[in-house]
């Protein structure tokens, strides 16, 4: 095997590991995962989604794994390096994207807000998406006006 299916194979497994020990199955037997038809041993891509849930877009490939949800492209992403150094980090993004509520709030000006819901709680996940060009070329518009919010159930209901 050359070393990108054993990069792109090691991120998968660790996906498939997490959705175990949560007890349910592994991604492509999973009907909550739907491979991508062009996937092939560098490069895999799977959609993921459920009833009321955001479709998630988890692409892995020789350098690391990115996540997506609905239009939102590259929302996290992760080196082969990071994952393989800091399991329970990359456990922990795979929980908050799988089994919590989430919450996009889109705004003017392509200003973009995740939040995950965690203990009853609605939790800012990372930082405003889509937004540094508009930031850079209009820097009073990094107040966002015009916001539209979305709740969507988790992928996977425990």
């Amino acid at each position: 095997m050359n070393k990108s299916f054993n990069n792109t194979q090691f991120l998968l497994n660790c996906t498939d590991e997490f959705l175990t020990k949560i007890d349910v199955p592994k991604m492509e037997d999973n009907p909550h995962f739907h491979p991508s038809e062009f996937n092939h041993e560098d490069h895999m891509e799977f959609k993921a989604f459920s009833e009321n849930s955001v479709v998630l877009t988890i692409k892995f490939n020789d350098y690391g794994v990115e996540f997506g949800m609905e239009e939102l492209d590259e929302v996290y992403s992760w080196s082969f390096d990071d994952v393989k150094c800091h399991r329970s980090d990359y456990d922990e993004i795979l929980n908050n994207l799988i089994l919590c509520e989430i919450k996009i709030k889109r705004c003017a000006i392509g200003f973009n807000y995740i939040f995950i819901k965690k203990e009853g709680l609605w939790l800012e996940y990372g930082r405003p998406f889509n937004g540094l060009i508009a930031l850079m070329m209009f820097p009073l518009s990094y107040i966002p006006f015009d916001c539209k919010e979305t709740e969507y159930q988790p992928l996977i209901k425990m």
